[in-house]
């Protein structure tokens, strides 16, 4: 996935700020008129290390691996949601015939929770760079015109 964006901050760090509007992932995804993300916020914002001495304005061009921006939709979606069932299919299973739709309802939801957590955790995790977090990481290829 590569996206361009604009340098709107520079940090004393050594780091940069990018804003970038979705487009092109956004535009060639076949479920962008289903998904939040485009709704909510049309702009991202990320920190990253300014490997090319850049300035506030400039245009640069992001690149994310492929993979790993499908391991990371899968991770955001795919935890919550396995979470979720298990919840459902536990209850259900634990319970038998004596279960009623609002025990499966808050199941559900405990389950939803759990695996938010669960995600968040894992966000956590490869901010502190524990495991291999490259695959998720936005890397800055050069300028853009």
């Amino acid at each position: 996935m590569t996206e361009t964006g604009i340098v709107v901050q520079k940090r004393p760090t050594g780091e940069v700020v990018v804003e970038v509007e979705r487009t092109s992932a956004c535009e060639g995804c076949h479920a962008k008129g289903a998904c939040s993300m485009t709704f909510l916020n049309r702009k991202m914002r990320f920190v990253l290390e300014d490997t090319l001495g850049l300035s506030v304005g400039d245009s640069v061009t992001l690149q994310m691996d492929d993979g790993g921006f499908m391991k990371a939709a899968l991770v955001v979606y795919g935890i919550p949601l396995m979470a979720m069932l298990t919840a459902v299919l536990m209850t259900a299973a634990l319970l038998g015939d004596d279960v009623s739709d609002g025990i499966l309802a808050v199941a559900t939801f405990l389950g939803l929770g759990l695996g938010i957590v669960l995600v968040w955790l894992f966000e956590r995790r490869l901010h502190r760079g524990i495991g291999n977090q490259t695959r998720f990481k936005v890397k800055l290829t050069g300028l853009s015109r």
